[in-house]
Parts: structure tokens; sequence; C-alpha cells
């Protein structure tokens, strides 16, 4: 049902404000299903409301990947403006329409788009349905120069850079579009829990591209694509001596190129901690030559 309204969570801000209106999102309550196994794993916007995304790092070192802030991610990649607040007016007076009172979003906002792209609305039309005379030119005016076929995306089906929240999203013409309505989710399985969609100008095509991966010392790089079952890569979900240590001398013994063990790791922990304010965790390259930190972008 899609009956929610968008301005309920964001009524005390300003609706263009970029980051306000995505944190907004990401704490949005998707709320509990009996089938969702959120009790157990627990739910996205219960834990950004404990822990808020936008304080934590901008890229999380899992166990053999790294996995992007979707809040950054979102940040970097869109905006808000007059006219997405015009547009996100059109799609909630469209949503709330008798036709699609009953459907969920993901279907109402490909129908939304589709009748765009087909010319429907027409200043009258949007004016009828509560949006200003200026709101309204806005919208017709997007239409007017809406190119290509609108684009429909999940990023749970994308193969090269996980983002720690899926965003679902629809364009408001093709891929390249300027405007498109994005939806968080919010819950614990990918087959729900998303919240309602904000409508958002893109810088570029909103969607992961695979990480580069970059040794700060040595020449060597290499895109994600690449580096399945590469063993010279160490990811380390927090940055520990220790364990570095253990993980490095069980590999190549107590000396490497001539140096101890110790003094290679000396340095790239303190080349890791420099960049801990943006990296949560470190990824590093040991070879039989050198032992580095890599980065990530």
């Amino acid at each position: 049902m899609a009956s929610q309204s968008h301005t309920d969570d964001v009524a005390s801000l300003d609706r263009t404000d970029t980051k306000a209106v995505i944190k907004s999102q990401l704490v949005a309550n998707t709320g509990r299903h009996i089938l969702d196994s959120g009790s157990a794993y627990g739910r996205h916007w219960e834990e950004n409301q404990e822990n808020p995304p936008w304080e934590r790092p901008e890229m999380r070192v899992e166990d053999g990947y790294v996995v992007m802030n979707v809040y950054h991610f979102m940040e970097r990649m869109l905006g808000r403006d007059d006219t997405a607040v015009a547009l996100e007016d059109a799609l909630y007076a469209f949503a709330d329409e008798p036709a699609q009172k009953r459907e969920s979003w993901l279907p109402i906002m490909k129908r939304f788009a589709q009748d765009m792209s087909m010319g429907t609305a027409t200043v009258e039309g949007l004016m009828d349905m509560g949006l200003s005379a200026e709101d309204s030119e806005a919208v017709v005016y997007i239409q007017s120069n809406m190119d290509g076929e609108p684009s429909s995306m999940n990023t749970y089906n994308n193969e090269c850079g996980s983002l720690s929240q899926i965003l679902q999203m629809v364009s408001l013409g093709g891929l390249y579009a300027d405007y498109w309505m994005v939806q968080v989710h919010g819950g614990c399985d990918v087959r729900g829990g998303y919240t309602a969609p904000r409508v958002y100008y893109a810088y570029d095509i909103p969607i992961t591209s695979e990480f580069a991966f970059a040794a700060d010392n040595h020449d060597w790089q290499e895109a994600e694509s690449c580096l399945w079952g590469d063993d010279t890569l160490i990811y380390q979900p927090r940055v520990d001596h220790e364990d570095l240590l253990d993980t490095v001398r069980d590999r190549v013994g107590d000396t490497l190129d001539g140096e101890p063990i110790q003094s290679w790791v000396d340095f790239v922990i303190e080349d890791a901690l420099k960049r801990q304010g943006r990296y949560d965790g470190a990824v590093y390259r040991l070879t039989e030559e050198y032992l580095d930190t890599v980065s990530v972008y």
C-alpha cells in the first residue's frame, strides 16, 4: 500500500536539504512482518536509528571484500532541488489516485515514469491534483525533456561495488536521466521493507561500480573484478597489529625481503591508522617483496 504521507518524516526540514532527506530515509521505520527474519538478524532502520550511518566510516572492510556506506554513496551521487520536490509531489499525487491506491511503490514508480515518458502530464491536470502552477510547469518541463525509456534497478542485483544497504530506483527517463525515484531497503530480507520513495537529481548514474585497489607505496593496482581468489590481499575488519603480524608470519616466516616482519607490520599499521576516519578496517597486499596498505576507491 502506498498511502503513507511523504512529508511526515521531514515536515520540519528543508525539503531541498539533501543530507536531511537522505538521513530521514535511512532511519524511516519500514515496519515488521511475521515472515521477516529481522527479529533474528536485525533490521537496517532499527540499526540506523541507534548507530547512524552518517557517523560511520565511508567504507567497511569485511572478510574478503569491501562495502561502501550507503549514506556516503547517496550523498555523493544524489541531490535535491525544487524540481525534485515538485516531481516528488506529483509522484505522491499520482499514487493517491484510485487506480494506484492498493499498489505497492515499485509498480507505482514504474507506471508514473512510463506515463511521464508518454507525455500524459499537463499543467492543468497537475494543478487539479494539488500542485502549484510553478511546480506543475517544472514537472511538465522535465517530462518534455525525458530521453529514453525509464530504467529500474535494484542494487542487490549489481555484481560490483557492494553497498551497506540496498537501493531500489526508477529513472524519469533513460539510464542517464537527470531525476530518479529512490527507495532505501530498511528491512532485513531483501524482498520487503523498502522506504517510501524520494526523488533526487543524479550527478551521475546512481549505481555502484567496481572498486579500484592500489598499493599505497608500490606500483600495483587492479579493479575489483580482477581480485577474486587473489591471495596476496589481506582483509582486516579492524586495524589490529597482532592479528596482522600473526597472519603475515604464518605466510612468509619472520622476514620479508631481508627485513624483519615486525618492521613491515609496524609501518603498514601506522599507515592504516591514519585513514581510520574513512575506513573501518584495512586492506593490505603481501607479496614476496613487500607488505603494503591498499587504497580502495
